[in-house]
């Protein structure tokens, strides 16, 4: 609820803010970010942020959306956990 990962081409620099959208299932949350410390992937950047800026109602929209896809998600069988990947699509605007 606080922050998440990006998956990027490149790096931004680390306490960058930007204005980030995450689009999840049939809602849209839209807040302002700094972002963190990224690390390399194989093929581009992992990033993390945290929202600095994110209003009541977003968080809100934001809790409801993690939590239905959490009921959705189906353990894997065979004795290992269940793993929740979630893929989104979003925009940054640096600020």
């Amino acid at each position: 609820m606080t922050g998440g990962l990006l998956e990027l081409a490149s790096c931004l620099d680390e306490g960058l803010r930007v204005r980030l959208t995450v689009h999840l299932g049939q809602r849209t949350v839209r807040g302002e970010a700094a972002m963190l410390f990224p690390v390399w992937a194989t093929q581009g950047y992992l990033q993390p942020f945290r929202f600095i800026d994110l209003r009541e109602e977003e968080c809100l929209t934001l809790q409801a959306e993690i939590g239905e896809l959490l009921r959705q998600a189906q353990p894997f069988t065979g004795g290992h956990r269940g793993l929740l990947g979630l893929r989104s699509r979003h925009v940054l605007e640096s600020t």
